[in-house]
């Protein structure tokens, strides 16, 4: 009966410590897939974040860009009218000084060719 006894405790020993090393593991197991998902979401939330850095820097270089080229287009205007302008006030300025010579010569030589028919 002693003996009976002493199996079923060594049993139930065993069984105990076969019970609490399994959920040892189980507990284990889950821990490790817990950290590797959570591994796998920062990494996957710093992808995004990188991928977001990216687009906002690439949309941000868009918009420098796109400034860039409107600031010189419109420099360009400002130096295409400003050259019109100058163009157009030195015909003006000849015109006003090579009229009233025209006039003057053109008196001249109308006296000059009735003076001497």
């Amino acid at each position: 009966m002693e003996l009976g006894s002493l199996l079923y405790g060594f049993y139930s020993s065993i069984s105990f410590l076969i019970q609490r090393i399994q959920r040892i593991q189980r507990i284990q197991r889950i821990q490790r897939i817990q950290r590797i998902q959570r591994i796998q979401r920062i990494q996957r939330i710093q992808r995004i974040q990188r991928i977001q850095r990216i687009q906002r820097i690439q949309r941000i270089q868009r918009i420098q860009r796109i400034q860039r080229i409107q600031r010189i287009q419109r420099i360009q205007r400002i130096q295409r009218i400003q050259r019109i302008q100058r163009i157009q006030r030195i015909q003006r300025n000849i015109r006003a000084n090579t009229l009233p010579s025209l006039y003057i010569s053109s008196y001249f030589l109308i006296y000059f060719i009735l003076n001497n028919s």
